[in-house]
């Protein structure tokens, strides 16, 4: 069983002269392996892998397990993870557990899986319920990145998630290659390299090389860009490698197994055309939705910078206009205070003056002689005039000063120095008469003798 004269031809690997020839569509293949219980899910990850890397006793685990190898010039890393029972969407314990591990493996990988293959038992449907807790946990999109996988121990059937709910499951590979291998029980390298290229040819078709799972950050679109580029040239180049191959074989003695060969791989390079245009168009709108991302950030950039300056610059002008309102307001208070001394001097100017002429032609009428006014009096008499005409003196006398630099001698420096720093004049005769009144008749009639050389037309019109 397995030697190559027991087979029909088309169970030969039909690249086995060229394997090492081939380009390589992807140097790394990520993917995770889930299903339920006794599937064949052991049986399908070690196909992949190439050895025995899952067994009965390391899968009845509650994590998953991860392995890798290098085979045929991919590097595969792989995640199995625990089955569960029956329906996935059962709300129990351990089925919930299940499902978080499910979430884990998919997110463990940084660029996301290539691939999720689900494992089913052979004639079997996916359930409505499992398949709707799988797009809950994962996304509503992870059907387009899945494979069905189902294995009687004798051979593997596959399908995408699309074809198995519509039962269209297919034994092998692809149709439209038209390979129609069983993978015996025992499956030799050939058909290892089968099933790698099934899901190969699977993620190359895809939208999507990765599958992000919700809440997976999404790559930015120039690594997108970059990867689908890759794939492009790798495209190209695998044609290439397929033309090369059948023109050397035009060389070499025709047979029914090469013209089948050169047939098949004809039909291949016509499927790796198609794809290849569809990915190139996918490339140049991919490019052109970056282009135009990366300009709108840009232009987004500059507008949040004229914005932060035009913010900056509107924070430091209603400082200096409100610095500005303060001080109006102080100009606008000692204005007014300016006004209210001015217009006390007015009336103090115009009733001294009023006076003036008064006493002048009262001088005038009686022929006396033009000398200036004074007063003779008691000192109780003084201090009393002081005392009684308090009001109107705090209101009318101008000439504080003078008057304080005769008193400077009764009073004292402090006193005197306190009385001048009051603002107004009013201010001052009141800080004045606070000294008066504590100092006794003696400097109240001293004042009044300023009073009556400083200030005698008032004095003459307070005593008239």
């Amino acid at each position: 069983m397995g030697s190559k004269k027991s087979k029909p031809d088309d169970q030969q690997h039909l690249l086995e002269d060229t394997d090492d020839e081939i380009t390589v569509l992807f140097d790394k293949i990520k993917i995770v392996l889930i299903g339920c219980q006794k599937a064949g899910k052991n049986k399908i990850g070690n196909a992949i892998l190439g050895k025995n890397a899952f067994t009965y006793r390391n899968t009845r685990k509650e994590h998953y397990l991860k392995d890798d190898n290098t085979i045929f010039g991919r590097r595969i890393t792989l995640i199995r993870v625990p089955g569960w029972s029956q329906d996935l969407s059962y709300d129990d314990i351990k089925q919930i557990k299940i499902q978080q591990v499910i979430k884990d493996s998919v997110k463990s990988f940084k660029d996301g899986p290539h691939a999720i293959l689900l494992v089913v038992k052979r004639n079997t449907t996916l359930k409505v319920t499992t398949r709707d807790t799988l797009e809950k946990l994962l996304g509503s999109h992870v059907s387009e990145h899945m494979l069905v996988f189902s294995t009687d121990g004798a051979k593997i059937s596959f399908a995408t998630m699309i074809d198995h709910c519509a039962e269209r499951r297919q034994t092998t590979i692809d149709r439209c290659r038209k390979r129609y291998h069983l993978f015996r029980r025992c499956m030799c390298g050939k058909q290892n390299m089968e099933l790698i290229e099934i899901i190969e040819d699977f993620i190359m078709k895809k939208k999507a090389i990765h599958f992000y799972s919700i809440g997976k950050e999404q790559p930015k679109p120039e690594l997108q860009v970059e990867q689908l580029a890759t794939l492009v040239n790798r495209l190209k180049q695998r044609i290439s490698d397929l033309s090369e191959y059948i023109s050397k074989s035009h060389n070499q003695t025709e047979t029914s197994k090469l013209r089948r060969t050169i047939e098949l791989k004809n039909e291949e390079i016509r499927n790796l055309r198609v794809v290849l245009t569809q990915k190139e168009e996918a490339l140049r709108e991919m490019k052109e939705e970056t282009e135009r991302l990366t300009s709108n950030q840009s232009t987004t950039s500059v507008l949040r910078g004229r914005i932060t300056q035009l913010e900056n610059e509107g924070r430091q002008k209603e400082k200096k206009l409100q610095k500005m309102m303060e001080e109006n307001e102080q100009k606008n208070a000692e204005i007014k205070t300016l006004k209210e001394e001015n217009q006390e001097l007015q009336d103090i100017l115009f009733l001294q003056e009023r006076k003036r002429r008064q006493i002048h032609r009262s001088m005038t009428r009686k022929g006396t002689e033009a000398e200036s006014f004074e007063l003779h009096v008691l000192p109780s008499a003084g201090a009393e005039f002081v005392d009684s005409n308090r009001k109107e003196l705090i209101k009318r006398v101008v000439s504080v000063d003078p008057i304080l630099d005769e008193l400077h001698q009764f009073i004292g420096s402090d006193k005197y120095s306190q009385i001048r720093l009051a603002k107004t004049t009013p201010d001052k005769m009141r800080e004045l008469y606070t000294v008066l009144d504590g100092a006794g008749q003696k400097l109240k009639t001293e004042f009044y003798m300023s009073l009556s050389k400083h200030e005698n037309f008032l004095l003459e019109d307070l005593t008239s």
